[in-house]
């Protein structure tokens, strides 16, 4: 999920949140006040801080459950096989879920302190972190909407450990109780993390040629696995060359696109641009148009979205006429299939 959806979610949910928040402030007024006949002032700043927690819980909610549809159910107990994963891959998205389920849980182990002076006692508010993430976890595979990770469990957990870390040291200074070593043990998570993640990422960045994205997560028993073949297969021993792709960047690809578009007399619509991570899609000025280009070896997939026949039985010289219009040099061997 980019962070442009990320926002437009929160957006979603926070509006919930809010509308929630009314709710139960109309209920206080009118059960409380007018039924019960209740004395006791709302304190501003405790239902101001009553309110964001309402609004965080409801989008952490919608977030991790309710955008979901039931097509998950699956359990995975492997422990951190999403950062190995995320290693091998080095996809920018898998590194990104990791940190903002660290991240999500930040506001949790921040806010708790501040609502309930008990949870002031460390253990207390990490094991509310922990039961947090756990309850969600086992929602997530009871309703199907998510899977039961025990990496979430982890990351989630760290957040609310973090979050504390850093509220208490604020709360030790407003109360003028700063104890220094004191705050630096509850600092060290978030010392150690941010240390571990730079490590892993400038370690990633001496690497030539990166890593497979193919390596495995985590190992399984293949022990009682039986596999047989009739095939005789060759064991001598030779050298495979290693290809490099080029990566390109925005300017190259709007670059390319212009090229393309050019061709068939229109322009990029800079409005409808849309980026991801790996890929950039840009729409034509007519409409009739659209053009994918993947910043790895700026490969590129053009589709032309009015309804048009098809020509069958094209011979080399047929396509090759058709395509010589993009600039598209064709292999001398190339085969077709209506």
């Amino acid at each position: 999920m980019r962070i442009y959806d990320l926002i437009q979610l929160a957006r979603q949910y926070m509006l919930l949140g809010v509308i929630v928040v009314i709710l139960l402030l109309t209920g206080y007024f009118l059960l409380y006040k007018k039924l019960m006949k209740g004395t006791d002032k709302l304190n501003k700043f405790k239902f101001g801080l009553w309110s964001i927690f309402v609004i965080y819980i409801v989008v952490v909610l919608g977030a991790t459950i309710g955008h979901r549809t039931s097509a998950y159910g699956n359990i995975n107990l492997h422990l951190f096989s999403s950062y190995k994963n995320a290693y091998n891959s080095f996809s920018i998205r898998e590194w990104r879920n990791i940190i903002l389920n660290i991240l999500m849980f930040v506001p949790l182990g921040f806010m708790i302190p501040l609502l309930f002076k008990k949870c002031k006692r460390w253990y207390i508010t990490y094991l509310i972190g922990f039961g947090a993430t756990l309850f969600i976890e086992i929602l997530q595979l009871i309703s199907k909407r998510g899977i039961f990770e025990l990496d979430d469990i982890i990351n989630n957990t760290l957040g609310c450990i973090i979050g504390y870390g850093i509220v208490i040291f604020f709360i030790s200074i407003y109360e003028k109780r700063y104890k220094v070593l004191t705050n630096i043990i509850y600092q060290i998570p978030l010392i150690i993390t941010v240390i571990s993640f730079s490590i892993i990422f400038i370690t990633y960045s001496k690497k030539e040629l990166g890593n497979l994205s193919i390596t495995n997560s985590y190992n399984i028993d293949m022990s009682t696995i039986d596999v047989s073949s009739n095939i005789d297969f060759n064991d001598k021993s030779n050298k495979a060359y290693v290809y490099k792709a080029s990566v390109g960047d925005k300017e190259e690809a709007a670059k390319i696109a212009s090229e393309i578009f050019s061709k068939v007399n229109t322009k990029i619509d800079e409005s409808q641009n849309d980026e991801y991570d790996d890929t950039i899609v840009f729409k034509s000025q007519d409409g009739n148009y659209s053009l994918w280009v993947n910043y790895t070896g700026n490969t590129t997939w053009f589709i032309y979205h009015k309804e048009f026949k098809g020509k069958e039985n094209l011979s080399y010289k047929d396509v090759q006429a058709l395509l010589s219009k993009f600039d598209i040099d064709l292999p001398k061997e190339a085969s077709f299939e209506d």
